[in-house]
């Protein structure tokens, strides 16, 4: 319950916190994310997302940046690095919300502590989710979801 709280405030509190953090700082992230090299993102602060996986003991990435729970929360780790949106689009705020547990779950599958299809296409929804509540449009969150749905199969698969 306490992971739905702090979610919830999160997104309520996002758009004003987040003009303020760009006219204190100047990242224009907000306070929950920061540019790096090697990959493009890296979170500053543990990152809560409520999803539909169930899993029936708690499951954890090989390097323990992530964590699904029995209840469907995933927590992401501060300091837990990511590539960010792929394709042809803009990095927003929004995206990178959605991009986070998206990219969290295709790690665990790729790292195969996660598997099949109905666990891609969950991660997919994820995304999608979190693009909304996040404040993205209903159409640029279905046509971001369509893409990975048709052409993002292969970054899940084990390797």
């Amino acid at each position: 319950m306490y992971y739905l709280i702090e979610f919830v405030l999160l997104i309520l509190l996002y758009h004003g916190v987040q003009r303020l953090w760009l006219r204190v700082s100047g990242n224009p992230y907000g306070p929950w994310f920061r540019s790096v090299r090697g990959y493009k993102y890296q979170t500053t602060v543990e990152m809560s997302f409520n999803t539909p996986f169930r899993p029936p003991h708690i499951l954890a990435s090989s390097h323990e940046w992530i964590y699904l729970f029995p209840s469907g929360c995933l927590t992401i780790k501060k300091g837990y690095c990511w590539d960010g949106p792929s394709g042809p689009t803009i990095d927003t705020v929004a995206f990178l919300m959605g991009s986070l547990p998206h990219d969290a779950f295709y790690q665990m599958s790729r790292e195969g502590v996660i598997e099949g299809e109905e666990a891609r296409e969950m991660a997919d929804d994820t995304m999608r989710t979190v693009c909304l509540k996040a404040g993205m449009s209903r159409f640029r969150a279905w046509y971001c979801w369509k893409g990975v749905r048709l052409f993002a199969g292969r970054a899940a698969r084990p390797s």
